[in-house]
């Protein structure tokens, strides 16, 4: 029996090994998927299973992201560029692999929205500063979208403006940030944008608090048409969702995202497309939901494996700290 895993802390909500079982089953592989929390020296423990085989291939998600980059012997071109992974692999014992699949799944969930609203989106405001939160500002600037992020500790922020600043595509695609305060959240720019994402671990907060944070967000002048993406995944709506809805904004989860990081991870380990079918089945009937949504094309598929395929030596290894 093969052996998977997701590497995070907290993991106990995470939805991925319910789909992710179904994808192996879908592929005829012999495999298993637990999520198994973690503090830095258990990552580190981890990451040498991964490396010699005793783990075939993981998941890493929060607080870890950066981390299981720095763990890694190799990286994909995007892992790299946004300074964070969320998957490890190997093609051969001794030489871990570090992947950045939660990009690839931003970038179908935009296609996905843009499709919704009949044109490509221009301007977001993105609540949060972590690896998700790179995730999305990188895939939004390779568009050459404007995006105004909100950080809750300043340091991050100016961590994650320096970033994207030196990622901004041409002309058109701009980042600039603002502290966590209703004050900075205001001014003219707001009625311009059309997607605000939480990229933020407030879903996993208590509600009281998760209220508070989010009347950083200027929903009042928000216009109609904006929509909000909140990057988590529930079987209920979360707060920011309910909030979306007495503003009378569409708003939708993470779900979509989860599925399409999720499968492209499984063909990084597996070498093979697990069943979309299989896989949307099991977290549609998870969630309540009739359904997840369409998948990618087949050439999507093709162009994103290839492109986390392709490692670069990642110029840091396990023997350094972090």
């Amino acid at each position: 029996m093969l052996k998977f895993r997701l590497y995070g802390a907290p993991v106990a909500h995470s939805y991925s090994p319910l789909f992710q079982d179904a994808g192996f089953a879908s592929l005829g592989v012999q495999g298993t998927y637990v999520a198994e929390e973690v503090d830095t020296a258990g990552l580190r423990e981890a990451a040498q299973r991964v490396r010699v085989g005793a783990v075939r291939g993981a998941n890493i998600t929060l607080p870890w992201k950066r981390e299981a980059l720095a763990l890694a012997d190799t990286a994909s071109t995007w892992a790299m560029r946004l300074g964070v992974a969320n998957t490890w692999w190997t093609e051969r014992a001794g030489v871990l692999h570090a992947s950045n699949t939660d990009v690839h799944g931003v970038e179908a969930m935009l296609d996905r929205l843009g499709e919704a609203q009949g044109r490509s989106m221009q301007r977001a405001l993105l609540l949060g500063t972590g690896g998700a939160a790179r995730a999305v500002l990188g895939a939004m600037l390779s568009r050459g979208m404007d995006v105004v992020v909100v950080g809750r500790r300043r340091e991050a922020l100016e961590g994650v403006l320096a970033w994207g600043r030196g990622h901004e595509s041409g002309a058109a695609g701009r980042v600039r940030g603002v502290p966590w305060s209703e004050e900075a959240c205001a001014g003219a720019w707001v009625a311009q944008t059309e997607l605000v994402v939480d990229a933020t671990s407030l879903a996993l907060q208590e509600h009281e608090e998760a209220a508070r944070a989010y009347r950083v967000v200027p929903w009042d002048a928000l216009p109609p048409t904006c929509r909000v993406w909140d990057l988590s995944v529930s079987a209920s709506p979360t707060h920011i969702a309910r909030r979306a809805a007495s503003a009378g904004l569409y708003a939708t989860d993470g779900a979509y995202m989860l599925l399409v990081q999720g499968a492209l991870a499984c063909r990084l380990w597996t070498e093979e497309q697990p069943s979309w079918s299989a896989i949307e089945g099991v977290l549609a009937t998870a969630l309540q939901r009739g359904s997840i949504g369409k998948e990618p094309s087949h050439a999507w598929w093709t162009a994103s494996y290839r492109a986390e395929r392709r490692q670069v030596r990642s110029g840091v290894c396990a023997s350094e700290s972090f």
